[in-house]
């Protein structure tokens, strides 16, 4: 269902997330790499079916919630209620209830009781405890179905097979699922997913789908009601600028004649993250033989790896500041000061 064809021009958006997971298959370092680097540019390339499938989380039995509406059988215990005429279940050999905002369903002789987050065989055993002993002599039988779910709309729109507002049951409530009964990206591509919410938050970074070949992890992204999924289409070509900057983004080519360079997108990305200080940045792209290649460059003025100020950027680059041993040792560090300044001040409290 997933095996969509990906256009060159949404490269950079899709396959960011893979180099940031070291899936790329060669960084270039020689003149010569250089300049097959420089050659290179962005090519066709396939969703990964297999790891968005792999993504969606394990359901495991049913969990009821606030909406369900439960049919509970039990006969014996309905046969021991003696005004069946206002219960309304005369002759009845179960008894329909819904879960209400507080998690808790009303029962005939328990009254409300709380099942919210319980398994239906979990459900039948607690109020088998509750009428047995105390209320009955014998432990009866229950058993409890789900007759109607409660579902929450979602809308997807963009590049789909089928946009639309879909109705999710409480477990099905994650992209994974939605992108499934959306039939899938449409053959041209997509770019990025975004969701929007209607409170008006929305994720700041788009959400990165896998590509066939690379080392690319996706995880699955919990939805809420109302959302509004936007998977986007092919329309603009873009640089992705990904790790460790202080904001991860996509600048999209607004004009044919429009230029990049390595410094501008990093300053459109907010800067280098100042905790970790990294010192290069590697940029990627792909060449006509569907290899991935990268060049690093540096981005703090030394450093032996060649200069990354004037180096321009092409449609559908990556530009990859990496986290490194040393990177990762200065935000530990870092956090590791702030704890102690924090027990410190709290001890002087």
């Amino acid at each position: 269902m997933f095996d969509r064809r990906i256009g060159g021009k949404g490269l950079s958006l899709l396959v960011a997330a893979g180099f940031l997971a070291g899936g790329c298959q060669s960084r270039l370092a020689t003149e010569e790499a250089h300049e097959a680097f420089r050659k290179a540019g962005p090519v066709e390339m396939k969703v990964d079916e297999s790891r968005i499938t792999r993504a969606k989380k394990p359901q495991g039995a049913y969990r009821v919630g606030p909406g369900d509406v439960l049919r509970i059988y039990m006969p014996r215990v309905l046969g021991t209620v003696q005004d069946k005429l206002v219960l309304g279940e005369e002759n009845a050999s179960y008894h329909q209830t819904r879960v209400d905002s507080k998690g808790r369903i009303t029962v005939p002789l328990l009254g409300r009781v709380k099942v919210e987050d319980l398994t239906l065989q979990g459900i039948g055993e607690k109020l088998v405890n509750g009428y047995h002993p105390e209320l009955m002599q014998e432990p009866p039988s229950v058993v409890a179905r789900v007759d109607e779910f409660y579902t929450q709309p979602v809308t997807v729109i963009g590049a789909v097979e089928e946009p639309g507002t879909y109705d999710l049951r409480r477990r099905e409530m994650s992209l994974t699922t939605l992108l499934s009964k959306a039939e899938g990206i449409r053959d041209e591509g997509a770019s990025a997913i975004r969701i929007r919410r209607e409170n008006g938050e929305a994720r700041t970074e788009p959400i990165l789908l896998p590509v066939e070949g690379l080392d690319v992890e996706f995880r699955d992204v919990a939805l809420k009601a109302g959302d509004v999924v936007e998977v986007k289409r092919l329309d603009r070509q873009s640089i992705a600028v990904v790790g460790l900057v202080k904001k991860p983004t996509t600048i999209e080519y607004e004009d044919p004649t429009d230029e990049f360079t390595l410094m501008q997108a990093l300053a459109l990305a907010g800067g280098l993250n100042e905790v970790a200080g990294p010192e290069h940045a590697t940029v990627y792209r792909q060449n006509r033989e569907g290899e991935v290649v990268g060049a690093k460059f540096d981005v703090k003025g030394s450093g032996s790896v060649p200069k990354g100020a004037d180096v321009k950027l092409k449609p559908g680059d990556i530009v990859a500041v990496e986290p490194t041993a040393v990177t990762s040792f200065r935000v530990i560090l870092t956090k590791v000061l702030r704890i102690g300044i924090d027990l410190e001040d709290s001890f002087r409290d």
